[in-house]
């Protein structure tokens, strides 16, 4: 199973790939809707992107409370600190 990733060309990429290679091995591979919230789909990247502008309320809706509240905690710092220093914090 893997999220169907419209936000990534790379992630979309490599979902070709699996969907074209693990049934030649006998593998299914299924492609999982993602979520959305307001037409817009919750990915990573979504999640990075409002990191990296600061909009820590949208999270609220789209992460469960475990990740939530790590993004909320002193221990995510460095990690928050990293997202909002890249140009563009969505992977192609």
């Amino acid at each position: 199973y893997v999220g169907q990733e419209p936000a990534s060309h790379v992630t979309a990429l490599y979902n070709r790939v699996l969907s074209a290679a693990l049934p030649e091995m006998g593998i299914d591979c299924v492609i999982l809707p993602r979520l959305s919230l307001d037409g817009e789909i919750i990915s990573a990247s979504t999640v990075r992107q409002c990191i990296h502008d600061r909009d820590m309320q949208s999270l609220s809706h789209m992460l469960p409370d475990t990740s939530l509240r790590y993004f909320l905690s002193p221990e995510a710092e460095p990690v928050i600190k990293a997202i909002r220093a890249m140009p563009s914090p969505r992977h192609y």
